[in-house]
């Protein structure tokens, strides 16, 4: 992950966005994730756009909260 990550470039937020997007972690994992990464040289920025994509999960779940049950449901 660290030499995938290792810089800010495009590419690499790209790849880490994807990552992220597919690992779909919990909190807790994707922020000791983010850690491993930018303490074995990584790029923080694109540890972070990782960190980002893989708590997509609450945004996934809202969305589909807000489709099946109600905008009231998912707004509470």
């Amino acid at each position: 992950m660290s030499r995938l990550l290792a810089d800010a470039l495009p590419r690499s937020l790209t790849v880490a966005s994807l990552l992220g997007a597919a690992s779909s972690s919990c909190s807790y994992a994707a922020v000791a994730m983010t850690r491993s990464i930018v303490r074995k040289g990584g790029d923080f920025t694109s540890a972070i756009a990782f960190q980002f994509a893989a708590t997509n999960l609450v945004l996934e779940l809202g969305v589909r909260m807000w489709v099946l049950i109600s905008w009231q449901f998912a707004a509470a």
